[in-house]
């Protein structure tokens, strides 16, 4: 019965450590993405925010080169 017992027990302890490597495998990627993932979020809130300007905008006036050049280009970000 010992003998099953410290079987048991090196298995737990084998297992245990090749979970705890994983786990701290995740958390290093999860905290690599962190802040790229914020800089989507940021962008994403400023293409918003520029899309409500713009539409804002009377159409006699929405004339500017550069907001049809950045209406384009987050289109195609959509898009992709």
């Amino acid at each position: 019965m010992e003998l099953v017992v410290g079987a048991s027990k090196d298995t737990m302890k084998s297992l245990l450590g090749k979970m705890g490597n994983l786990l701290a495998q995740e958390y290093a990627l999860i905290s690599g993405v962190r802040g790229d993932v914020q800089f989507i979020n940021d962008e994403l809130a400023s293409m918003q925010a520029f899309l409500r300007d713009l539409s804002a905008v009377p159409e006699d006036h929405s004339h500017d080169h550069r907001m049809k050049d950045w209406m384009k280009q987050i289109q195609f970000i959509a898009y992709t």
